[in-house]
């Protein structure tokens, strides 16, 4: 059998079929991840977008704590709380209110006691 009667054969026809149909397949799934990294990347567009406002108002919300007076937080200790409830009513975090309330405590605008692990702040008398 010659090179032109074995291309005519079913056979070589069957191959030729098979050949092309996994070129098209290839194509398709080719195409179809395209379209994935496409979608991917639109995905990975937004959570940057959500990154970047998320810290914009981060900044924004650590200028706002920063407006935090004194006077405002010994107003607020005016009844006795404990570190984690300054934490909660102003948000800042512990080591903000840590260096907030050393410094007050070291004015002696404020009073410390320890009950356990927790300390508890009030406004000195």
């Amino acid at each position: 059998m010659n090179a032109e009667e074995y291309l005519k054969s079913p056979e070589a026809q069957e191959a030729s079929r098979l050949f092309h149909q996994a070129i098209l397949l290839q194509r398709q799934a080719l195409e179809k991840l395209q379209a994935e990294r496409q979608k991917i990347l639109g995905l990975l567009d937004a959570v940057d977008s959500q990154i970047r406002a998320l810290k914009f108002d981060m900044k924004t919300e650590h200028r706002v704590y920063a407006k935090v007076t004194d006077e405002m937080l010994i107003e607020f200790l005016e009844e006795d709380q404990t570190t984690a409830d300054v934490i909660d009513e102003f948000g800042f975090s512990s080591a903000t209110v840590a260096k907030r309330l050393n410094a007050l405590l070291k004015a002696k605008k404020v009073t410390m006691r320890r009950e356990g692990t927790s300390k508890i702040w009030k406004a000195a008398a």
